[in-house]
């Protein structure tokens, strides 16, 4: 029997709908057995080797094609300080996931507690379109139309995983109960937003390069937002990945 946390790990750091597609590739993975003294080295090797397979999916987890990625949307509330701003993204495509490097990662397979760091060796976008209404610093921003919003070089941890085991059917299974996203990085954002001042594209384009030469302000006031909101993204679907697999199978004696 092969071990499945491989996906689930990495189901956590993308966020992946339910919604299955058919494969194109047959994905094999070596069993990685908790009573192996070298049980952590094989499970990061497999994950590391598994990540680049996936971007086509896999539907027998119901994991979709994951580069391009599509997720319908993500609502960033309002940062705190100089930046005052709603930000909505709808019909997102987000590129560049399979390129994750697993940089760490402890699993504690009795109390079922762990955490990871990754790296991406390409840089991740997000493309679609948004609506935008706030501020930053003094200026409005109300805008609506498509959008680019490209992360260099991020370094995203999933720390606090934490599992509980139920019982079903005669079988036990992990219900997830917490995890927490930290974007502890970024070599740069860069963000491409039209028509970010309705009906005027000078004023549209100076906001572009305003937001562009400031983009550290930007992440870092909208930082915990958006990693409180992905979070939640990624908790919920986890769960219902890890509903349809039992313990025994994610970790095999």
């Amino acid at each position: 029997m092969y071990s499945t946390i491989q996906l689930v790990f990495f189901v956590l750091l993308v966020g992946v709908s339910v919604l299955a597609a058919p494969a194109k590739k047959n994905i094999v993975f070596k069993a990685c057995h908790k009573s192996d003294p070298a049980f952590m080295q094989c499970f990061k090797s497999e994950l590391q080797n598994v990540i680049p397979l996936l971007n086509d999916g896999y539907p027998k987890y119901r994991l979709p094609p994951l580069d391009p990625f599509d997720l319908p949307a993500l609502d960033i509330a309002k940062g705190s300080g100089a930046v005052s701003v709603d930000l909505s993204l709808q019909k997102l495509k987000i590129y560049g996931l399979t390129s994750a490097r697993l940089e760490s990662l402890n699993l504690d397979v009795d109390t079922l507690k762990a955490n990871a760091k990754f790296t991406f060796a390409k840089p991740i976008s997000l493309i679609g379109q948004y609506t935008a209404k706030g501020k930053v610093q003094v200026l409005p921003i109300n805008g609506k139309g498509p959008c680019n919003i490209t992360m260099v070089d991020p370094v995203l941890e999933l720390t606090d995983i934490q599992g509980e085991v139920r019982q079903k059917d005669g079988k036990n299974y992990i219900d997830l109960k917490g995890v927490t996203l930290k974007a502890t990085k970024m070599g740069k954002l860069i963000l491409k937003l039209e028509n970010l001042f309705q009906g005027n594209k000078e004023v549209s384009d100076n906001l572009n390069v305003f937001l562009n030469e400031n983009w550290e302000l930007l992440f870092e006031e909208l930082r915990p937002a958006f990693e409180e909101a992905v979070a939640v993204i990624l908790k919920e679907v986890a769960s219902k990945v890890l509903q349809k697999i039992p313990r025994d199978e994610i970790f095999p004696a």
